[in-house]
């Protein structure tokens, strides 16, 4: 890749940046999808545009359980055996929605349209095929990411399936049920009532906490994401001056990842018999030049257990790496996923790459900062020389042998 492609890059990001906000479903978020849509043109590539069902907020996504599953913790004293089923639901919905699986309690607020923006530069009789993404949407800011710039850094060396951050609201909504179930076989006591009390002021903090994420303003999202949408134009525009024989290629620019991977689970689920006929497997650029380039081990639901990378995905970008001299060859998880996972749970492998500081720190994530002006583009660039290196280890070793 070239200086000239370098400077592309750069411009996109700032530019995307330039909106002031992407915020899913907005009226912004569709401004920049006619930007990478006009920008897919430029390169030769002839775009589609695909809507979906969204939402603008995950965190009304989120508010939406914890409201149905403090209405739980009232009927604690009137119909345990109703609150009890009540906490089932709330950490089965919340349990789907996190992993994409579903959509169940905040149907009522994924309604508004969105859309995926992609080209797919055809091969005839494809042995694989290799997706470049990166979403182009922004997220809410929040008190809760202020405490989340210094809170992922002191759990940074808890093991993954201790990272989920609505981990501790799924322990809340558990000790419920208990609470309900013994007052059930037991009757009410003074020792329950008081468990249920500090349960009730727990729930009230976190509505009060997750309400005021789900109305803040949009960031504007220069390393989250415009980074990733920029690296994904990037290697579109490379492969086309160099594609790899029988290897198909999609550039993919998926819409409403900060609302829970809506873009990217609607998008592989309508593609779901084509991304079966071939062999494919995805390189998922997100939040770029924040500091050097990292990959992941698993991708970590809000909620739920870790989806592991498929091992050899591992082990080829561990691989590459090292040959490509990054400072950290190791793998990593951080709390909360990206488009990744949306893929990893419908069965397509690949490998996310990222960048944060020592300990996952980041500085300006979900946060107002989060503009060109803090953004390392030397950085960030590296992250696309490795995201293009990788995934053409990946096209070359996968096309070769013929198989995934």
């Amino acid at each position: 890749m070239n200086d000239a492609q370098r400077a592309s890059f750069e411009q996109r990001v700032r530019a995307l940046a330039d909106f002031g906000h992407r915020g899913s479903t907005t009226v912004q978020e569709q401004r920049a999808a006619d930007y990478l849509c006009e920008q897919l043109r430029l390169i030769g590539l002839e775009p589609q545009r695909e809507l979906f069902q969204g939402s603008s907020s995950f965190g009304g996504r989120i508010l939406i359980h914890v409201i149905v599953a403090a209405a739980g913790g009232v009927l604690f004293w009137l119909h345990p055996l109703l609150a009890i089923a009540i906490d089932a639901a709330v950490l089965a919905s919340m349990w789907a929605e996190n992993r994409t699986c579903g959509i169940w309690l905040s149907r009522p607020i994924v309604r508004y349209e969105s859309a995926n923006v992609f080209a797919w530069i055809r091969t005839p009789s494809p042995r694989l095929r290799v997706i470049a993404s990166g979403h182009y949407d922004t997220q809410r800011t929040g008190f809760m990411w202020i405490l989340g710039k210094y809170l992922i850094p002191l759990f940074w060396w808890l093991p993954s399936f201790l990272k989920p951050p609505l981990l501790p609201a799924g322990l809340i909504i558990c000790g419920q049920a208990v609470l309900s179930a013994l007052v059930f076989a037991n009757g009410m006591t003074d020792t329950l009532s008081i468990a249920n009390g500090v349960v009730l002021v727990l729930y009230t903090v976190a509505i009060l906490l997750v309400g005021e994420w789900s109305i803040g303003a949009f960031v504007p999202g220069a390393a989250d994401n415009a980074s990733g949408a920029a690296a994904a134009l990037a290697l579109a525009e490379d492969w086309l001056t160099n594609p790899i024989d029988d290897v198909e290629f999609v550039v993919l620019l998926p819409g409403c990842e900060e609302s829970g991977l809506l873009g990217a689970a609607a998008w592989a689920d309508q593609h779901r018999a084509e991304l079966n006929s071939v062999p494919t497997v995805f390189v998922n650029f997100d939040n770029l030049g924040v500091g050097p380039v990292k990959f992941f081990k698993a991708e970590t639901p809000l909620f739920g257990w870790p989806v592991a990378y498929p091992p050899e995905m591992i082990q080829t970008t561990s691989q590459v790496a090292t040959a490509f001299g990054l400072e950290d060859n190791r793998p990593h998880t951080m709390p909360g996923p990206t488009d990744g996972l949306a893929f990893l749970v419908r069965g397509l492998p690949g490998m996310t790459i990222v960048s944060f500081r020592e300990h996952g720190y980041m500085p300006w994530y979900h946060l107002p900062g989060d503009t060109a002006e803090h953004l390392d583009f030397d950085a960030a660039w590296r992250g696309v020389l490795f995201g293009s290196r990788l995934l053409r280890t990946f096209a070359q070793s996968n096309a070769e042998s013929g198989q995934m």
